[in-house]
Formats: structure tokens, C-alpha cells, sequence
């Protein structure tokens, strides 16, 4: 009867334990990497939401003004090769801007990197002898003047062009977010290269994101 007793009281062996953590283990593991690759996903359709937001606030706003304001849309331009730099709506509204250019904090990063790359501004006489806001070394804002930037922090601006078609304004914006290395082409295809690829994120796993939205609208003047 003791011995049976003692058989009754006695615990797990060391075998038992170890299968025991070794199981509870791979369970910890299992739910890590579900947690790790959730919190990615979730992040990657943050980003992605947030840069198609930023890309559809630009065509409203550029549509609402060229809606609503008198006068024609015309570009300014900044001397060859560059092309544009700004465009005006009207003789009072201007967008200034600079393509590839990624937003960020500090102006003093690479040539392809500064404080804004696209600032809506209200001003007096806009026409293309107007000289479009120096966008990569501006600083802070205007409230005065309605300067406001267009883009989020990591942003840049791939494409954007306003051009005319059969009575409508047909506007083209292209933002892209992330950084150069997750970039196949960050400052843009070369210009003397028609063959020479556009910009867009490279298909590599990592800790941070990319995304790219491009949205064409088509608006019609609504004041003459």
C-alpha cells in the first residue's frame, strides 16, 4: 500500500517535460510568425491605402480648381531638359513641383530628396513667365499665401501632367512611396532613353514597404 502511494504522488519524468516544451514551443513559434506576418500585411495595406489616398487628393484638388476657377490651364515651364515645374489653374492658383523628388524631414538628403514635391499655392497673375516655388529647399508653408504640400512623408511624385483633349482637362498623377533601395528606378527613366524603365517597386520581401498608385481623371470646366 506505501509503494502505491508513492506511484500515485509522483510527477512528470524528464521525458514527459521536455516533450511537453518542446510542443509548447512550436506552438509560441506557429503564433509568432502569424502575428509577424499579419502586422505585415496590415502594414502593407496601409501604406498602400494611404498612397492611393494621397494620389486621388491630388486629382481632386487639381480638378476642383481647374472646375472652379477662371482661365485656362498652363504649364511653366523651368528650361529644357527639365520641362515643366508648375502648372497654373486659372490666373491664381499654382502647383509647383518636383518629379522623383521623395518628401522628407530634412532638405539636406540626396538631390533626389527635399522638404516637399508638390505645393498648392494661391498667388496673383499666374502665367508661364511665373517662376514655380523652389519645392526641395522651401521649408515651411505660407498659410498667407494657401501653400500646402500635397504629398506624405516618403513620397514622391512619378508623373504629373495636365493636358487638354477635346474641351476636357485630362490630369495624370502618379505617386509612389518608399525608399530608394526598394526603388527599381528611383530618380525616373532616362530621358534619352525611350527603352529606359519607369519607376516602380521591386518584388523583394523586407521590413518596409513600397507602393505605387497612378490615377488618370477627366474634368470639364464648370467656370468660363
Amino acid at each position: 500500500m506505501i509503494q502505491s502511494h508513492k506511484r500515485q504522488q509522483s510527477g512528470f519524468t524528464m521525458i514527459e517535460l521536455l516533450i511537453a516544451m518542446t510542443v509548447f514551443s512550436v506552438v509560441v513559434i506557429v503564433i509568432t510568425v502569424s502575428v509577424i506576418q499579419f502586422s505585415k500585411q496590415y502594414y502593407k495595406g496601409v501604406i498602400s491605402t494611404a498612397t492611393q489616398n494621397a494620389a486621388r487628393t491630388i486629382t481632386d484638388d487639381i480638378a476642383r480648381s481647374i472646375q472652379f476657377n477662371s482661365g485656362g490651364v498652363t504649364g511653366i515651364p523651368n528650361g529644357p531638359p527639365s520641362g515643366y515645374k508648375g502648372y497654373c489653374v486659372g490666373d491664381s492658383k499654382m502647383y509647383s513641383f518636383e518629379l522623383y523628388q521623395q518628401v522628407t524631414d530634412s532638405g539636406a538628403g540626396p538631390n533626389h530628396q527635399g522638404y516637399h514635391g508638390l505645393v498648392s499655392s494661391t498667388v496673383s497673375g499666374c502665367n508661364t513667365n511665373s517662376l514655380p516655388l523652389t519645392v526641395k529647399t522651401l521649408g515651411a508653408l505660407n498659410p498667407a499665401k494657401n501653400q500646402r504640400e500635397l504629398l506624405d512623408q516618403h513620397m514622391r511624385l512619378a508623373k504629373f501632367s495636365i493636358t487638354s483633349s477635346g474641351g476636357l482637362e485630362i490630369i495624370d498623377v502618379k505617386v509612389v512611396y518608399g525608399d530608394d533601395d526598394l526603388l527599381t528606378n528611383p530618380v525616373g527613366p532616362n530621358p534619352n532613353n525611350l527603352d529606359s524603365p519607369d519607376i516602380n517597386c521591386k518584388s523583394t520581401a523586407g521590413s518596409q514597404f513600397c507602393a505605387v498608385a497612378e490615377l488618370t481623371t477627366a474634368v470639364q470646366k464648370r467656370v468660363k
